[in-house]
């Protein structure tokens, strides 16, 4: 929800109208004649790719393009994909097969509040869109977030100058059914949705009224409050809750700086040491590493890209180097292993750009020499960009031979990732003993004692090229890594004397 100088009353005039700001045309670039091609790529090693997708406020559309591990960006054959005017937030299923669009709705100040809606796609392996149906909602749509096994989706709704929480089930098939939950109340019209990585908890940024929400999720989908609203800064958005789930940090654009807070068990907010944290103009959303030690945002009305490591108590130090020099960015996403960090620009009177950034091992920023791509849309606003999720790797195990002698081999050779490849292998050989290989077979000798043969059980962990394992990564509003059980294999053995 970045806030620029031509447009300063925007988010003010979207809560009590969501009006377009005065000469943008929510178009397509197909409409407008804008091209949405992309620069001439280096060539790149062939590498399995991604998809990254982009919202544009001001243009009733979304962008995709494939990327590859290092960066390199080709915008997908026939993008941009139609979606509702003013949209502000897109979710996407953790398996990357389902992706939602909220609208907040195209109106004139002199209309009452229409509805917005909810528009759903099914997502196809080049990256392309398909639109598969449209919820509608009781008004303008802002925020959105999907639990993290995908179950649920949670939106904000605008109701005036306040706002609600409507919760939707997740069908097999990406349909949304009510759940039943009756809408909870939150202060302002303007507000945007974050969930626990535990899907415990549910958090609110209030734009208009300078605070976060929190609320218990029930069972059923109901939403009960924790506390009154905490303090933030001057018009809070975009919540970002840490892949461990201690930590949610909101940008607050009207004030420059970032506030943090720790979550508690039971979901109470409480402030982080040195919170707020100065950022730069109009900070705009927060992502983190996997690991949960270090966080990036981007300085919509600063040019900049703030980098900061995070302390042991939640407090935030500038990274080398912050802030980085990013023109015209208005919205970071990180790649999955932490090593690309791809920066939108955000113009409303200009066709925006995506840019991508390495990652160096102290966590400051570079170009990558690859091109940027233009995605034909305006305006890239609010919790509107993603990667689809790396759906992690799935380990496969069995002992070689037959024999019950001390030596024996095993072999992972049967392991797999379905959007990369196995790189790392980690063996307990159930012995007390283990051992880390980049290859799919190992050989390990047990100590025997005695004629007596003894049962272990020998365990493989399998890791994919993104650093994806049997940990699922959550940042609040979708999965970057699903990662699970399924990436660890065990197997029984004898073993005794030859």
């Amino acid at each position: 929800m970045a806030r620029f100088t031509m447009a300063r009353s925007r988010h003010v005039a979207l809560a009590l109208t969501l009006l377009v700001a005065p000469g943008v045309v929510a178009t397509s670039a197909s409409a407008t004649g804008v091209p949405a091609a992309t620069d001439p790529a280096p060539s790149a090693p062939a590498q399995r790719h991604r998809h990254l997708y982009v919202g544009g406020f001001a243009s009733p559309a979304i962008a995709g393009a494939s990327v590859t591990r290092d960066g390199a960006m080709r915008l997908v054959s026939s993008s941009p994909f139609p979606s509702g005017p003013s949209s502000l937030g897109m979710a996407i299923t953790p398996d990357g097969r389902t992706l939602y669009s909220v609208s907040a709705g195209l109106q004139l100040s002199s209309l009452p509040l229409q509805p917005g809606s909810i528009t759903r796609y099914r997502t196809a392996a080049d990256g392309t869109l398909t639109e598969t149906g449209e919820t509608v909602a009781a008004g303008p749509v802002i925020g959105a977030a999907i639990t993290p096994d995908g179950s649920r989706l949670f939106v904000t709704v605008a109701t005036g100058t306040t706002g609600e929480v409507l919760s939707y089930s997740v069908s097999p098939s990406g349909d949304l059914i009510p759940t039943g939950a009756p809408p909870v109340p939150v202060p302002s019209a303007v507000s945007q949705v974050a969930i626990s990585p535990d899907a415990r908890h549910l958090f609110v940024s209030n734009f208009l009224t300078n605070n976060m929400s929190s609320f218990e999720i029930a069972s059923d989908a109901g939403l009960s409050p924790v506390g009154a609203p905490v303090p933030t800064g001057d018009k809070p958005a975009l919540p970002a809750i840490s892949p461990d789930g201690r930590r949610l940090y909101v940008s607050n654009e009207g004030s420059g700086d970032v506030s943090g807070y720790a979550i508690g068990r039971n979901g109470r907010l409480s402030p982080l040491p040195g919170s707020p944290y100065v950022s730069g103009g109009t900070p705009h959303g927060a992502v983190f590493t996997p690991d949960s030690r270090r966080v990036y945002v981007a300085n919509a009305a600063g040019d900049t890209i703030t980098g900061w490591s995070i302390g042991r108590d939640g407090r935030l130090s500038p990274l080398p180097g912050s802030p980085y020099s990013s023109p015209g960015v208005a919205r970071v996403v990180l790649s999955a292993d932490a090593q690309v960090l791809y920066a939108m620009t955000g113009a409303p009177r200009r066709s925006g750009k995506v840019s991508s950034l390495a990652v160096r091992p102290d966590g400051s920023l570079t170009p990558t020499g690859f091109p940027s791509i233009s995605t034909g849309l305006f305006w890239h606003d609010g919790s509107n960009a993603f990667l689809t999720p790396n759906q992690g790797p799935i380990a496969a195990l069995r002992a070689e031979g037959h024999g019950r002698g001390p030596t024996r081999t095993f072999s992972a050779a049967g392991s797999s990732d379905p959007d990369g490849r196995v790189a790392r292998y980690r063996w307990d050989f159930g012995d007390g003993s283990a051992e880390t290989t980049t290859t799919p077979r190992v050989t390990h000798r047990y100590s025997t004692a005695g004629p007596r043969t003894v049962s272990v059980t020998v365990t493989v962990t399998v890791t994919d090229d993104e650093g994806c394992s049997t940990v699922l990564v959550y940042n609040g509003t979708t999965v970057e890594c699903r990662g699970g059980a399924r990436a660890r294999a065990t197997e029984r053995i004898d073993v005794g004397r030859p």
